[in-house]
């Protein structure tokens, strides 16, 4: 199955009612910001959160219940000047709306002006409709001020750069929450070279948004060692942690964009160097940032022999006892978080600003698991197309050990279309329904292992 990430939720929301008055567009993201430049209209899109769990108790669950997003006079308002998007949970739209916005907390709401560019944002789900309609006022102004992104990127397109200038034009990507292209980054610390600008504040705001590699930002806030050492001293572990993120994540995200095998190098090797007390760990992780480069690029050639490496020296190579220690050690560790989060929304009380009730859904990744890791691998194999025999071999060894060490619905899945591929069409039957009967066991929806099924019987998958 497609790649499995599990999430812990800090508090609960039902946001199924949320979609009964707005008229949501039924296209695709891209079609609806087209259309709503060929309207002139700006875009309201809802970024909903997933449903509420079974397991909140029953009162709490009433309390979520409704919006004011549901007030006659708000829907009204959203109906007739905006062109409506919503955006479920892990839903393509959704994360892309994610990552392109750092979403973190749900239900968030997105204003964009005609043009597609993001003026204003929110998150919460309040009682009040006051609040949606306050919300809508702060969009409007914003969008007929100059304080907002869409006004600093004409000036920018203009070929305005002085310093003051481009760095309230970053700020603003930091208000909002949007990252912004390394070109912009480059630009602001060619104007402070200019202008012969190099401080301790300087270094840190550019570091805050974590320049590429080897780009002209990220050479000029390393010009002087002693800066960037007192700054590592100086930083909380958290914050210094961070900024290592962003920096690896922008690099390699833009070496993804670009296809630069060099910049992905660049950015693999600062992966490494930040394990320079551990060199084993350090070259693990600068092998594995490659192999998601070569697979985000779409490089089989490259990707599928690094892959049969780098899976079988560093997973396989463990025994099944040991997997198997591992395994539960991590599962005891899932569980005792999911209990911290149940007793966080246990103890959670109604926010109550200006008689209104606003409740917020906050998430974080689970810890790397074993399982999951080599269950995404060998889905990953199976992705490339590849008729392999070698490398569709090793894959089905990989998917195998995660259903002998934790069968879950998404791992008989993956062995299952895996040994279809290895045209062990009887194999692959019992696997999907292996995946079968363990998701109605667990009143998990059939309907696509079912077509899976389908398509193995009929030899057309």
């Amino acid at each position: 199955m497609k790649t499995f990430i599990i999430l812990f939720c800090f508090a609960f929301i039902s946001h199924s009612a949320y979609n009964q008055r707005i008229n949501f567009e039924q296209d695709s993201l891209d079609a609806v910001l087209v259309k709503a430049q060929q309207l002139n209209k700006p875009v309201f899109i809802l970024v909903s959160g997933p449903e509420i769990s079974k397991d909140v108790p029953r009162q709490m669950r009433e309390q979520m219940v409704g919006s004011g997003l549901d007030h006659p006079e708000v829907t009204a308002a959203f109906n007739s000047q905006f062109v409506n998007f919503k955006a479920p949970y892990k839903s393509r739209a959704g994360n892309q709306l994610s990552n392109k916005y750092n979403i973190r907390a749900f239900p968030t709401f997105l204003y964009l002006n005609s043009d597609g560019m993001l003026i204003h944002r929110n998150h919460g789900n309040y009682s009040s409709p006051q609040r949606y309609l306050s919300d809508i006022k702060v969009f409007q102004d914003k969008q007929n001020s100059t304080h907002n992104l869409g006004y600093f990127r004409e000036e920018f397109e203009k070929g305005r750069r002085d310093v003051d200038f481009l760095r309230q034009y970053l700020q603003l990507h930091k208000e909002m929450g949007v990252e912004p292209e390394a070109g912009l980054l480059d630009a602001y610390a060619g104007s402070l070279a200019d202008a012969g600008i190099l401080s301790f504040s300087e270094v840190i705001f550019i570091y805050e948004f974590g320049p590429v590699v080897d780009s002209r930002a990220y050479r000029y806030a390393r010009q002087d060692q002693r800066l960037v050492d007192s700054l590592y001293r100086s930083l909380p572990n958290v914050k210094r942690v961070e900024i290592n993120n962003k920096i690896i994540g922008n690099t390699m995200r833009n070496a993804v964009e670009l296809k630069d095998k060099r910049m992905a190098e660049h950015g693999a090797g600062f992966v490494r160097n930040t394990w320079a007390n551990d060199r084993a760990r350090g070259q693990r992780v600068y092998l594995n940032s490659m192999l998601s480069f070569h697979r985000n690029t779409k490089d089989t050639a490259s990707y599928i022999p690094r892959a049969i490496h780098y899976y079988n020296r560093y997973f396989m190579t463990i025994t099944q006892d040991s997997a198997a220690k591992l395994v539960a050690r991590e599962k005891q560790l899932l569980q005792e978080r999911r209990a911290s989060g149940a007793a966080m929304a246990e103890n959670m009380r109604d926010v109550r600003q200006h008689k209104e009730t606003m409740a917020v859904m906050r998430f974080e990744t689970a810890p790397s698991s074993y399982t999951m890791e080599l269950n995404n691998a060998a889905y990953h194999m199976y992705q490339t197309g590849t008729t392999n025999k070698l490398a569709l071999n090793n894959a089905a060894n990989w998917s195998k050990r995660t259903v002998e060490l934790d069968p879950t619905v998404a791992y008989f899945h993956t062995y299952a279309v895996l040994l279809y591929r290895l045209e062990d069409y009887k194999g692959a039957e019992s696997n999907i329904q292996n995946a079968i009967k363990l998701a109605k066991a667990n009143n998990i929806p059939t309907d696509w292992l079912q077509e899976t099924l389908r398509k193995i019987k009929s030899r057309k998958l």
